[in-house]
């Protein structure tokens, strides 16, 4: 098992891959807000800036939009094929929210961590969990994560069991890496769902063909 350092290490390599691939914003409310007021009288100069910023959030929701669907229809072939079940499934889909999230450069929080879970698995680096709190894995409301080195007997639910050398990988939240004593100063308290746990390397990597 590896120290924190190490997994901060490689935590920090696949934040920065995954911050990387995002090559147009998809504005949150915040965002949209803030783009109204660099439209607003009293910033004149930035209204250039400001109609960029909207127009490019637009585009960027339509593709993200797009490439959920894609996603979705991704996991009813799963659904549909007996070789694959449970966790296998699970993989697949990820493996194909990430591809769809480098080709497009489009992404939020699910589509992060998708990218550093699939970038720490391809690395040999685990045990690796993808994490989300909230209704669904990237809702409105909640944010999705990848946690780096959680021991197999802590509980994803309490943060102060997943031990000393386990990393927080959140490349859209924060864009950091950091230990579980800080998730309470990060997240605060929220009611966290284990999507995918993965304590080695499996056999389920390619996603189905056309």
């Amino acid at each position: 098992m590896a120290n924190y350092d190490e997994n901060h290490v490689w935590g920090y390599q696949a934040v920065l891959k995954a911050v990387a691939a995002m090559r147009i914003g998809v504005p949150n409310n915040l965002g949209r807000d803030v783009a109204k007021a660099f439209v607003s009288p009293a910033f004149p100069v930035s209204i250039v800036q400001g109609f960029t910023l909207m127009v490019q959030g637009q585009i960027a929701k339509q593709i993200l939009n797009s490439a959920r669907e894609e996603d979705d229809a991704f996991m009813g072939k799963l659904m549909s094929a007996p070789q694959y079940t449970g966790d296998a499934r699970k993989e697949l889909w990820l493996a194909e929210i990430a591809r769809h999230a480098v080709q497009t450069g489009v992404g939020k929080c699910a589509e992060m961590a998708a990218i550093s879970f699939m970038f720490l698995r391809d690395q040999g680096r685990f045990p690796l969990d993808y994490v989300y709190w909230g209704n669904v894995v990237g809702g409105m409301g909640g944010h999705t994560f990848a946690i780096l080195g959680r021991p197999r007997h802590s509980s994803v639910e309490d943060p102060t069991t997943w031990g000393r050398a386990c990393a927080i990988v959140d490349p859209h939240k924060e864009q950091l890496v950091f230990p579980a004593y800080m998730v309470d100063h990060y997240f605060g308290s929220q009611k966290f769902e284990l999507y995918l746990r993965l304590d080695g390397p499996t056999e389920n990597t390619k996603a189905i063909s056309e």
